[in-house]
């Protein structure tokens, strides 16, 4: 089995609860640059993805890397094997952001160094209206946020692949057609760095207090 069907049937064994559709668009787009594993015995055993972003702060734009798809096969964890990789990304790169799946794996990030930067509660909507396209939410998203500290996968569109948009020029919602939840609301009236629940992390000390995380593939 070539590298890359082994990261697609990691990515499944893991990360089941995703859609097998998203597992293979996602791996087929990322796998070649994007991915750092582990073999044993040439099997694929460990992975993550290191996927482009962008840190807007203080009136400046940085590059840096979002962590995602972090995955350990079941037979091989407690080995030491994602803390390998883990150093090996931060090895090669000055910032990491990541989305924790799950409050107990805040721990293991703050072994590396990672702080809280972003924090997201769940949202009231409002009437919505008509869906919108990718491009319309995404001008409406930059001027809602203007200078307020955000961050933002640098493939915007494929993050917003598949969700339903809604927004004008005093909200926009992104939600997913399969549950309704929502994955990023933003209100002209409501401060988005004022959520309580920790929600990502990174590796470099923050210029502002708080970040907006913009849409996780989560």
């Amino acid at each position: 089995m070539e590298l890359k069907q082994q990261a697609l049937a990691l990515y499944k064994t893991v990360f089941y609860e995703d859609s097998a559709d998203f597992a293979e668009v996602f791996t087929n787009k990322y796998f070649e640059k994007n991915c750092l594993y582990t073999l044993k015995d040439g099997k694929m055993v460990a992975m993550l993805y290191l996927l482009d972003c962008l840190v807007f702060d203080d009136e400046k734009t940085s590059g840096a890397k979002y962590l995602y798809a972090a995955a350990t096969h079941p037979e091989y964890r407690k080995r030491g094997l994602m803390s390998n990789l883990m150093k090996k990304a931060l090895a090669e790169n000055e910032i990491i952001i990541t989305k924790p799946a799950n409050k107990e794996l805040f721990p293991f990030y703050e072994k590396f160094g990672f702080t809280v930067c972003a924090f997201k509660d769940k949202k009231e909507l409002k009437a919505m209206g008509s869906p919108i396209t990718a491009e319309e939410y995404i001008n409406y998203r930059d001027k809602l946020l203007g200078n307020v500290p955000h961050i933002t996968l640098a493939d915007e569109e494929f993050s917003l692949n598949g969700l339903q948009l809604y927004g004008n020029s005093d909200f926009v919602a992104a939600l997913d057609p399969d549950d309704n939840s929502v994955k990023e609301y933003i209100n002209k009236n409501e401060n988005p760095l004022n959520d309580k629940t920790p929600f990502a992390m990174w590796n470099k000390k923050v210029q502002s207090e708080r970040l907006y995380f913009g849409i996780a593939m989560d």
